[in-house]
């Protein structure tokens, strides 16, 4: 729906070195879809995926970008 929380996490993966993670959970209908289209762009790895009633908790490593 709205760009701003995928540029915030694009933001905060480049902080972060090659092999650190971050943990992030949304409740957003549309952001499984969205993370997986970014997550393709090579910067980060999702490590974990999983579903907590309405939200979804993801873990991503820093793997490039």
């Amino acid at each position: 729906r709205c760009p701003r929380p995928l540029v915030l996490l694009s933001k905060t993966m480049r902080q972060l070195a090659m092999g650190q993670t971050l943990c992030v959970v949304a409740d957003d209908p549309a952001f499984r879809a969205d993370l997986e289209a970014w997550a393709g762009s090579g910067m980060a790895a999702v490590r974990l995926w999983d579903r907590q009633g309405e939200a979804d908790r993801v873990l991503l490593v820093r793997c490039g970008g």
